[in-house]
């Protein structure tokens, strides 16, 4: 029971290492069937994704824009505003 414990269950640590990982290279079909388990029990690590996800798109809105003028002020809040919800 305690090696299936292990290979299911996830550590926030480790969760979040393959959140990262998810958004830079993508993840095998095993890591992200433990993520989806680790995901459907904490929310900690619920938030931190969504908040991921949202400043990588962000960071590559900017990355996207940077040839057009743009107000970093009207970003920065329309960033706090999402974080906020």
């Amino acid at each position: 029971m305690k090696k299936i414990k292990r290979l299911l269950f996830l550590s926030c640590l480790k969760a979040t290492g393959l959140i990262e990982k998810k958004i830079q290279f993508g993840l095998s079909r095993s890591e992200r069937i433990r993520l989806r388990i680790h995901i459907s029990m904490c929310s900690a690590c619920t938030n931190f994704g969504s908040q991921n996800h949202l400043i990588e798109g962000g960071l590559f809105r900017l990355n996207d824009t940077r040839k057009k003028e743009i107000d970093l002020d009207e970003f920065k809040k329309s960033i706090i505003k999402k974080l906020d919800q």
